[in-house]
């Protein structure tokens, strides 16, 4: 079901239901006391849990989630994610896959999905560090004794919020999403085959309500300048009783509401 409203939610948006490149990213989440196996301690994020490993289109909708110990490394655990048995789920087209730095290496991470996967892997990697503002300003001094005219102001770093990564803020944009389901703030599961499931739960839940959003906004646009009429959602009037209690008595009072293209409005 999780991949038919993938395809579905990629055509709606005009795209190939096989998508041709993926984004490859993990996040380290705390666990409870519930118990379990695959548990460990993410050294670099300093949080003690779990993985979640996951693999998705340029949309941002999952292809492949694997839920692992925190103390597997992002070069290690996209084998446990790309493995045989779920290359066999992935789509045909798939290609290209960005990674961040964390996949560096030469039988590990990106040098593995090359070799062995025979896909292309591209590293996107952080910007470098400007030089400090006062050695930037020294070097336009040193350059303006030579009788090199320059504007410092074009050597300062810029500010403001740091720019996004390309491609890497779409999966970001995905664990965002999963974080807004109450469940998956934390790992509560004692096996990681539940956690994985409730992650193709809530991505299914998501893209079940773009579909339907996008239906009744089709359905609505169509109905107010007559192109179509909107079948299966037909103006309804009707009556709702609502009785009130008093200390005298039973009091009844009526109300009208009309239901137009799937909502409620409110008709006192």
């Amino acid at each position: 079901m999780h991949s038919a409203l993938r395809k579905r939610v990629r055509v709606r948006q005009k795209k190939n239901p096989q998508p041709s490149a993926a984004i490859v990213d993990s996040q380290s989440i705390k666990t409870t006391g519930v118990g379990g196996k695959e548990r460990g301690y993410d050294g670099g994020k300093k949080i003690k849990g779990r993985k979640r490993h996951l693999l998705v289109d340029t949309q941002g909708l999952v292809l492949e989630a694997r839920v692992h110990s925190a103390q597997i490394q992002d070069r290690e655990g996209i084998k446990l994610l790309l493995e045989i048995n779920a290359r066999e789920r992935l789509p045909e087209r798939l290609s290209h896959l960005w990674l961040d730095a964390g996949y560096t290496g030469e039988d590990k991470g990106a040098g593995w999905v090359r070799r062995t996967l025979g896909l292309t892997a591209e590293i996107v990697r952080r910007p470098k560090k400007p030089a400090p503002e006062e050695v930037m300003r020294a070097w336009v001094r040193e350059w303006n004794k030579e009788g090199v005219a320059m504007d410092a102001k074009k050597f300062m770093p810029q500010k403001g919020p740091r720019p996004f990564l390309p491609k890497r803020w779409i999966v970001e944009r995905t664990f965002s999403w999963l974080s807004q389901n109450r469940r998956l703030s934390k790992d509560y599961e004692r096996l990681p085959e539940s956690g994985e499931a409730f992650i193709y739960v809530a991505m299914s839940r998501l893209m079940a309500r773009r579909l339907a959003r996008s239906r009744d906004f089709s359905d609505s646009f169509k109905a107010r300048f007559g192109l179509a009429p909107a079948q299966g959602n037909t103006n309804v009037t009707r009556r709702i009783r609502t009785t009130t209690r008093t200390t005298t008595g039973t009091t009844t009072s009526r109300r009208s509401t009309a239901l137009c293209n799937g909502r409620l409005l409110d008709g006192r």
